[in-house]
């Protein structure tokens, strides 16, 4: 599904990279700082910022609010 991308250059992929900090501005994520497993670092800035992680990355790193666990039917 990517090829296109790439091939294009719209997409560039990179593998072996970790989230190690978020940046924000005004309460907002605004990107993230990833660090490959060679110590690169890779900053990328966004205007929007999805967190399609497992373990919710994104939202642990920028300090905000969250819980764990299943959704509780009676709060939500």
């Amino acid at each position: 599904m990517l090829q296109p991308y790439l091939g294009s250059g719209q997409v560039t992929l990179r593998l072996n990279h970790l989230p190690v900090a978020a940046m924000k501005s005004e309460g907002q994520v605004t990107g993230m700082t990833f660090r490959s497993d060679k110590g690169d670092t890779l900053e990328v800035k966004a205007a929007l910022t999805i967190d399609a992680s497992d373990w919710g990355d994104v939202v642990q790193l920028s300090g905000t609010e969250f819980e764990v666990g299943p959704d509780p039917k009676l709060r939500y």
